[in-house]
């Protein structure tokens, strides 16, 4: 039996064959050069999105090796985007391209595009104007061949796209061009939707902040995506009394410090810290939903970890070490924040007597005291996607609205 990704992958794969569908979007797992996605040899394009440090046990530690593996996506003649990057990565990026005769373009900026410009994007958040430019650039060119195709014209070879690719700088990236993007594409960037990325949903009083970020750079793009949506809330708002609330979790080598670190800024009023399961029983049980690698005591271990680093955060005392912080500043903190073995008892705590469609538990139905008396509460859940998909299934679709 191969792995559980490896399987997965080989699935879709016997799927869209099956299906014989017209294009297949596939996302890497981890990097790009050793991935189980990287079997295919000729896709008709291939796009790189900002790169953030993650998965270092097995990409590398450094900006260079992570730059690396991730360009090892692409493929002799296979137009390949970018959207900019920092140095490093853009010299290790231009390296590659060079090496496996791929032609690379930066992508440009989304109010470079000649026309009316597109100011709303489906998906929240300044960040994803660069995804939208990847898209349109990345479709742009699958329509093109396959119009090529369509009407019996050979695509350029391999042989002839790297010529063009001879004369290109180590070390710059040009920029693609920027076209005039017609109606249909404008209307599905305003319209895509992704469930549980900058995926804000509004209830009568509370407000859920859906993000699955998992690095330093996504969650600090999180952290800005919720003050601002979450200030303007609270001005249009005509509940006076508003607090906010981190449900958060993270695994695996990541450092919570600095996961966390960026979301001190959104001033929570309450910090709660739990496992991906939906459940308790239900992690034991639930293949699709559960880690069965960790033992629920690792997980809760882990949990607590984040907790402790939340503590050190929010208790302004630097790189101090747990035992020499005052002890009434950790038992403030411990008020404002708490740890739960289930994403279910989580949502529960934070939104008892706020979600009638919610089977709450009596042992979880007592709001904690800082959230008693508002009358609204916005919810951030953040630090995986694994704990984003748990809290969506909590919470069902008549509230996600899949």
């Amino acid at each position: 039996m191969p792995p559980y990704f490896v399987f997965l992958t080989l699935m879709s794969f016997y799927i869209f064959l099956q299906e014989k569908v017209d294009v297949a979007i596939v996302e890497v797992g981890i990097g790009g050069a050793f991935d189980t996605t990287n079997i295919l040899r000729r896709p008709w394009a291939c796009g790189v999105t900002s790169l953030g440090h993650d998965h270092v046990a097995v990409l590398g530690g450094t900006t260079e090796s992570i730059a690396w593996n991730k360009a090892g996506i692409f493929k002799c003649g296979v137009p390949a985007f970018t959207v900019p990057q920092d140095d490093i990565s853009t010299r290790v990026l231009a390296q590659r391209a060079k090496e496996l005769k791929a032609p690379l373009k930066v992508v440009p900026e989304m109010c470079s595009y000649p026309g009316e410009t597109v100011i709303t994007l489906g998906i929240e958040g300044r960040h994803q104007f660069q995804n939208a430019s990847l898209a349109v650039q990345l479709c742009s060119v699958w329509l093109e061949r396959y119009r090529k195709e369509m009407n019996g014209d050979d695509d350029s070879s391999c042989s002839e796209r790297a010529e063009i690719m001879d004369n290109q700088s180590d070390d710059l990236i040009p920029l693609a061009d920027a076209f005039p993007i017609n109606p249909t594409f404008k209307n599905a960037l305003t319209r895509t939707y992704w469930p549980g990325r900058s995926h804000c949903i509004k209830r009568k009083n509370y407000t859920l902040y859906l993000d699955g970020a998992h690095t330093p750079k996504s969650i600090n793009a999180c952290s800005a995506w919720f003050r601002t949506r979450a200030d303007e809330e609270k001005q249009n708002l005509n509940a006076q009394n508003v607090a906010r609330v981190l449900i958060f979790n993270c695994t695996g080598e990541r450092d919570a410090r600095k996961l966390l670190a960026p979301l001190v800024s959104c001033d929570f009023d309450y910090a709660v810290f739990c496992t991906n399961s939906v459940t308790e029983e239900l992690g034991r049980k639930s293949s699709d939903l559960s880690d069965f690698t960790a033992s629920l005591s690792s997980k809760l271990k882990r949990c607590h970890e984040n907790h402790e680093a939340w503590k050190l955060l929010t208790g302004g005392t630097g790189a101090l070490p747990l035992r020499d912080l005052d002890r009434r500043l950790r038992a403030n903190a411990m008020q404002s924040s708490c740890v739960f073995s289930s994403v279910s008892d989580a949502l529960h705590c934070v939104l008892a007597e706020r979600e009638p469609s919610l089977t709450f538990s009596p042992e979880h139905s007592r709001l904690p005291r800082v959230l008693s008396h508002v009358n609204h509460v916005q919810v951030v859940v953040t630090g995986s996607l694994h704990l984003v998909g748990a809290a969506m299934k909590v919470l069902g679709p008549s509230i996600v609205e899949v």
